[in-house]
């Protein structure tokens, strides 16, 4: 009987658990946009603390691997289920695939503190390593950084001009960790002193933050402009299989037309296009040249676009392909054109497509991109301003180094090309816009979207959505026209542009510096 009922207790406590850390995903899936529960990134990580700090004495790493990777896939299914829009197969390989490297990051935090390292040591360097790991590796998808969900609280994401999103991501992280030692404290009775001291310390670490941001805006704020530009950005809602239909190339041409006219009456120095938003080929369809050029030159006003092209070298046997963006010129000249540097993997290129072809077959386009070779800004001039654009095309606002890239270069304005077209009104355009607006607080700069289906914003260096795109409450699958006056300020580095992700750097030095210790110590 005894046996009996110590199995039973041992079933009910694994089934406790597991339920735990599912819902440690779910609240987490919450937390970020398109839910906006933001206030629940602060405690979502609690159940899953608690579940591995509770660890029976005898678990095994194998036990702990396996329930954090079941966090993780709740957490990535729940979150990023869009992806199935072009790949269910796809998003189930992704979300498993992040799932069991973060199993593994939070493997060895556990490790580590039945070491001996301090739990708000080892999980928040861990979680930073984990940021390290989604940010860089294999091309990188840093889609979910826990510091995004934070996004609304302005004067807590300040601190993003020094340390990145991931310095906000370690406030909640510490946040999360010093309300599990507090519960376990509560749990064990154990005297509260040792957790209250933790408390106080990530109290103050959090009012610093919040008193940095606070004075930062205010400085920020009082600063004045050094000019202006008048912009309007086009989103035409194009369905995403209508814009790869060659047939339907003057009916996308005539929507965009007929919205940039309207653009036009308000007098803006650019007109922007988002991405691809040209059918085919820019210098092949001869139909599409005509109307671009005919349409600057009737407005007298340049229009920044995406485009597709491509390059025949010499002696080369097939021609190079670019997702590029470009300014058509009022007097019908593309003089520079940028060509996307950070290709997203399975949707622009096949990887190891020269050694492994079999994997062309399961993926949803025709052939492979060819990644840019260099940072180029794109230049707006006339009588009343002059200012440097640094474009970003689809996906690559997610990541601070291209914007890094840009802002050394010596652009004025981020601009983000995108279509998010294919994933209809998803959390995906919510998630995006999101982590887009941690570019315009770490490098100081205004921050423009152009998008196909949504969502068209602008956001002040501040991190403030100055003008959305908006109809009946919908950001999403919606056509329209966005007119805004962007300040411009003189340029200066922040320290995040200067140097990058030192954060995640001092997070790597950290856990190795704790690995080698245990492994010292034992």
């Amino acid at each position: 009987m005894k046996n009996r009922t110590d199995t039973t207790d041992r079933t009910d406590s694994h089934f406790a658990r597991i339920v735990a850390v599912a819902g440690s995903g779910v609240l987490l899936t919450l937390a970020f946009p398109f839910y906006n529960l933001w206030l629940l990134s602060g405690v979502a990580l609690v159940p899953l603390l608690l579940v591995l700090r509770t660890m029976p004495a005898d678990t095994t790493w194998r036990r702990v691997y396996l329930l954090a990777f079941f966090f993780g896939a709740v957490w990535y299914i729940s979150a990023v289920w869009w992806v199935g829009y072009v790949s269910v197969a796809g998003m189930l390989a992704l979300a498993l695939f992040i799932a069991a490297l973060l199993a593994g990051t939070l493997t060895v935090a556990w490790l580590l503190v039945r070491r001996g390292i301090a739990p708000l040591v080892a999980v928040p360097a861990c979680w930073l390593v984990f940021e390290a790991i989604t940010t860089y590796l294999l091309g990188g998808f840093p889609w979910l950084l826990l510091g995004i969900t934070w996004r609304p609280w302005l004067v807590m994401t300040q601190i993003s001009d020094i340390t990145g999103v991931y310095g906000v991501s370690l406030l909640i992280v510490l946040i999360n960790g010093v309300l599990a030692e507090l519960a376990l404290a509560l749990m064990r009775r154990r005297p509260l002193r040792g957790a209250l001291g933790l408390a106080i310390f990530v109290a103050l670490v959090a009012g610093a933050a919040a008193l940095y941001g606070h004075l930062r805006l205010r400085q920020l704020e009082g600063a004045p402009p050094r000019a202006s530009l008048r912009l309007a950005c086009v989103q035409a809602n194009i369905p995403s299989l209508v814009k790869h239909d060659f047939t339907k190339d003057a009916t996308i041409l005539r929507r965009h037309t007929a919205l940039t006219l309207r653009a036009a009456r308000l007098y803006p120095d650019l007109i922007i296009w988002p991405e691809t938003a040209l059918p085919g080929y820019f210098q092949e369809r001869r139909m599409v040249y005509q109307v671009m050029t005919n349409l600057v030159r009737q407005l007298k006003m340049p229009i920044l676009t995406g485009m597709a092209r491509y390059e025949i070298d010499r002696g080369a046997r097939v021609p190079r392909y670019f997702n590029g963006a470009g300014i058509i010129e009022a007097d019908g000249a593309v003089r520079a054109i940028y060509d996307k540097m950070h290709l997203v993997m399975f949707g622009e290129y096949v990887p190891f497509e020269r050694y492994l072809p079999f994997l062309s077959l399961v993926t949803p386009i025709e052939g492979s991109y060819t990644p840019g070779a260099q940072t180029t800004l794109l230049v707006v001039s006339n009588r009343q301003v002059m200012a440097r654009l640094g474009p970003l095309i689809c996906f690559e606002d997610a990541f601070g180094y291209l914007g890094r890239r840009m802002t050394r270069a010596g652009a004025d304005v981020l601009v983000n090309l995108t279509n998010d077209g294919w994933f209809r009104s998803s959390p995906q355009p919510f998630q995006h816009a999101a982590l887009a607006g941690f570019r315009a607080i770490e490098m100081r700069r205004p921050l423009i979207r152009a998008t196909n289906a949504g969502v068209t914003l602008v956001v002040d260096r501040c991190g403030r959505e100055t003008a959305v795109l908006e109809r009946n409450g919908r950001r999403t699958e919606i056509n329209g026209v966005l007119f805004d006056v962007v300040p411009l300020h003189e340029r200066q580095l922040t320290v995040y542009a200067r140097y990058g992700d030192w954060l995640l750097l001092v997070a790597l030095a950290v856990v190795g510096g704790c690995i080698t210790r245990s492994a010292v110590a034992r």
